[in-house]
């Protein structure tokens, strides 16, 4: 099912509950200049028995200050409750802004099990850093792949 989220974020009290819904796709394609995720934590509340994300594409981060959270997905209470087991990100590049990002998702989620991350670069020394995030949950381990 296609769904265009951002319609959720302006009528959101008016989503249902995906009781049946394991596994859940968004594409990113982020060209548009000032979108946000404000979709997110209404879509995930609705969702109680996630237990795979995957983003297909880039994370989702504020450009003018990468080394913050966007004002969309600040707090991040909504991953609290979340039973998320696998989060997977298609084109994750490494930079400041992701990082932060991705130390968020893993600072709240505290049922994760996998981080499925794909890149096509590799970033080095930087794959030793992301590897030593802190996390929520002790069982969480990352997997990062190139192409």
């Amino acid at each position: 099912m296609l769904v265009e989220f951002v319609a959720f974020s302006y009528f959101h009290e008016a989503i249902p509950v995906f009781k049946n819904l394991y596994h859940l796709t968004i594409t990113n394609n982020d060209t548009v200049i000032g979108f946000c995720w404000e979709f997110l934590p209404f879509v995930i509340k609705k969702c109680p028995n996630l237990k795979t994300l995957v983003i297909d594409g880039p994370l989702h981060y504020n450009e003018d200050r990468p080394k913050s959270v966007c004002h969309c997905l600040s707090g991040y209470s909504f991953l609290l409750s979340c039973p998320l087991e696998v989060l997977q990100i298609t084109d994750y590049s490494g930079t400041p802004g992701e990082v932060e990002q991705l130390k968020h998702f893993l600072e709240k989620l505290s049922g994760l099990k996998l981080v499925k991350l794909h890149s096509l670069t590799r970033f080095g020394s930087d794959k030793k850093k992301l590897l030593m995030l802190p996390r929520a949950s002790s069982k969480c381990k990352i997997k990062v792949t190139f192409s």
